[in-house]
């Protein structure tokens, strides 16, 4: 079954592997499938060592004033880590705070 979230197409019948052989065939299939191949992917290891060492959780972004007051929190990521939308928050922030406004 294949749904499409976000215009990419998303497989809702792929059990979560439990062997590395599994994992590493999910990785090339999302390699296949949705970046036609030209992607290249890594596969961690079963206990998610990489993960562990470089994951940033949860992703957010802010934008803090020089007031010290959070002027742009888009919520926790994934859903809510968008970059392009800080350009538009900064570009506010820059207009009601410069110093000719």
């Amino acid at each position: 079954m294949i749904h499409a979230l976000s215009g990419n197409p998303a497989r809702l019948d792929v059990k979560e592997p439990v062997t590395l052989a599994q994992r590493r065939k999910v990785a090339a299939s999302c390699q296949a499938n949705l970046f036609g191949g030209v992607v290249p992917l890594y596969v961690d290891t079963m206990r998610d060592e990489v993960s562990a060492a470089y994951a940033g959780k949860p992703t957010r972004i802010y934008l803090i004033g020089v007031d010290g007051r959070v002027h742009y929190n888009p919520g926790i990521g994934p859903f809510g880590f968008n970059p392009d939308h800080l350009r538009g928050a900064l570009e506010d922030y820059l207009a009601r705070n410069s110093p000719s406004s």
